[in-house]
């Protein structure tokens, strides 16, 4: 069974070895980038949400490390509501810049995630989450100390947080308080419910899906938000698990 978990993993890693050999322009790069770095922070969220129970309507606060209001507010040292520069990262001495080099980067720590994402609820701690999750006070009974658990799946999940939110900065160059706004954070969620909650899968493919969905309801001209919002509203109605727990529980488990 632990093999088959990590099946997903295998196939992620092959596309993401593929991907910037058959992507056209710099465009689709930039978006996949994107969709990896999404994905990280929609996996660490998930282990908070999905798999500990525990609800974070203002996790986009860590990618921005101060809260949005700061940022606005602290002009001097945040640039206020206009932003700020931010300079290029240097990694042993050595500028990383260019699409290329970037990919690399995140698809290196998106693989490294979903494995550590995948060997972490499979251990006593993961296994001490979901019970935290399924009963709080069975879980006490059992000898689970639910602080403690509590305290450290929020931990490791603001820190990877954070440390994405400072790749976002490097790699855009350039970062303004909508990072760490509360509509990030309610977007960020939402990438944990449609991809289905619980789910180490799910989590990539809700940050996929929710990342290159505005882009390509642009053609609609005025009418994306409408367009955007139903789709939520009808996988929501449709798809209550998320989408791959509901197509595992069908296709896979013939349920």
């Amino acid at each position: 069974m632990r093999n088959r978990a990590f099946i997903g993993l295998y196939l992620i890693m092959a596309v993401l070895l593929v991907l910037p050999f058959v992507l056209p322009n710099s465009f689709y790069m930039d978006l996949a980038i994107r969709m990896a770095i999404n994905a990280v922070i929609v996996l660490s969220l998930n282990l908070l949400i999905g798999f500990a129970g525990q609800i974070s309507l203002g996790h986009a606060g860590f990618l921005g490390i101060i809260i949005n209001i700061v940022l606005c507010n602290e002009a001097a040292l945040t640039g206020g509501p206009d932003g700020m520069p931010v300079p290029a990262m240097a990694l042993l001495g050595y500028e990383l810049s260019g699409d290329t080099l970037w990919y690399w980067l995140v698809a290196g720590l998106l693989s490294l995630a979903i494995w550590a994402s995948l060997n972490l609820i499979d251990s006593p701690f993961g296994r001490a989450l979901r019970a935290l999750h399924g009963a709080e006070v069975a879980s006490q009974v059992v000898g689970v100390n639910v602080v403690r658990y509590k305290v450290s799946i929020f931990l490791v999940s603001a820190v990877i947080a954070s440390i994405m939110g400072s790749i976002t900065a490097h790699y855009v160059g350039f970062v303004t308080p909508n990072v760490a706004d509360f509509f990030h954070s309610l977007e960020l969620v939402t990438m944990v419910v449609i991809g289905g909650m619980a789910s180490v899968y799910g989590s990539v493919v809700g940050a996929v899906l929710l990342t290159v969905l505005p882009q390509a309801l642009t053609s609609l001209e005025g009418w994306e938000t409408v367009a955007f919002g139903t789709i939520l509203m009808l996988c929501m109605i449709f798809l209550p698990i998320g989408l791959v727990p509901t197509l595992v529980a069908k296709f896979v488990r013939g349920e």
